[in-house]
């Protein structure tokens, strides 16, 4: 979002991120880039005027930080998915790392007033000022920062969904969900947030209101600008939905985006989930999507990452049984590729499908995708 923005704004943009690296749009490496080797890359490319990164933990723990300083930088949240890796077994220890990309910044630091650990951050910031956000207009932390003058955005839904920069009593600029067609009229919660901590950095990037209000009017989630991340893809005899989102919370929210799509047949979900997480990691995340469809394909990825093969899927499975789900409803695939095969073939018109997985884009390399639109061509023929 932060990356559409700044190219609205009329900048050359570096992008690093888990999907891949790109500049001024074009795609210079495809898959996780989010470590800080490749935000080193880019910013030696002598056709950027600004950066844009996202730098992964594991990247922080085995690099450091690519650079010793920025203007704008954000902390989202601090979750459990990689606690037990690389010596970091506590939110703590990992609010340690992360905190490390807030304290770079030197204009504007956004942190995150619903997090503890990312509010607590506030103490180190090095940088002229801080931004909070919240999904509550009523956080005390927020309140508080208003109240004292300071920059704060949030989530308005006392009417229609809106989301708000203040600095102090005045208000900078507003954006009602509707929109932002990347939250789906407002359906999808994470699309807000993201949207608010993409206004504040941008605001701290000296971009006008007026100007992120367009970009973010303009910022589809497809398979263009954001590849892997709630892309609905067309012409299928069902509705597509090719999305990531790593452990309960991110998987809990896309169940709840999917509870309140209506007018499909039947949902079918195809997950899988990395397998360096703890058993009980995969066993919540299948607990978290539990009663949102009528049927699941689980699977491991397509790297083991030290398990068995198996193991993944049915600790997912293990999950959505505990959560209430009928073993009928439930369909163990034995690898990756052959899940989305499952999948596929599962699906009829009518349905809605979606692929988690960090690999999405496999169903275009399998061919899954050109498979069943010539399928659905030949049967109107």
């Amino acid at each position: 979002m932060l990356s559409w923005i700044l190219m609205r704004a009329g900048t050359t943009v570096a992008l690093a991120t888990t999907q891949g690296a790109y500049v001024d749009g074009d795609a210079l490496r495809e898959g996780d880039s989010a470590g800080c080797k490749q935000a080193s890359r880019l910013l030696l490319d002598p056709r950027t005027e600004a950066v844009v990164f996202e730098l992964a933990r594991g990247g922080l723990i085995s690099t450091g930080m690519a650079f010793d300083g920025c203007d704008v930088a954000a902390v989202l949240n601090i979750y459990d998915n990689h606690l037990g890796l690389d010596g970091i077994d506590s939110r703590e220890q990992m609010a340690a790392v992360k905190g490390l990309v807030a304290r770079a910044a030197r204009r504007l630091a956004v942190l995150n007033a619903d997090d503890a650990l990312c509010l607590a951050m506030c103490k180190d910031i090095q940088a002229q000022r801080i931004c909070l956000v919240s999904e509550h207009d009523d956080n005390p932390a927020l309140v508080s920062q208003l109240a004292a003058g300071g920059l704060a955005a949030y989530l308005d839904t006392t009417a229609a969904p809106m989301i708000r920069l203040c600095e102090g009593s005045v208000c900078l600029g507003e954006i009602p969900a509707a929109e932002i067609p990347s939250s789906f009229g407002g359906a999808f919660r994470p699309a807000l947030v993201n949207a608010m901590f993409a206004m504040a950095l941008a605001h701290g990037l000296g971009v006008g209101v007026g100007v992120i209000r367009e970009a973010l009017a303009d910022f589809v989630s497809d398979e263009s600008s954001n590849p892997g991340r709630m892309n609905f893809i067309e012409g299928l005899p069902f509705r597509l939905l090719a999305t990531h989102a790593d452990g309960p919370q991110a998987v809990g929210e896309l169940a709840a985006f999917v509870s309140r799509l209506d007018g499909f047949a039947r949902k079918i979900l195809m997950f899988c989930c990395a397998g360096n997480r703890s058993d009980e990691f995969m066993i919540e995340t299948g607990r978290a999507v539990a009663g949102a469809f009528d049927q699941y394909v689980c699977s491991d990825t397509c790297a083991l990452r030290g398990r068995m093969p198996l193991e993944v899927a049915k600790l997912l499975a293990r999950g959505l049984r505990e959560g209430g789900t009928h073993d009928a409803d439930i369909r163990i695939a034995p690898d990756h590729d052959e899940a989305l095969r499952m999948a596929f073939a599962l699906a009829e018109a009518g349905d809605l499908l979606v692929v988690k997985s960090i690999r999405a884009n496999r169903i275009h390399e399998l061919g899954l995708v050109e498979a069943r639109r010539t399928d659905a061509t030949a049967a109107k023929d």
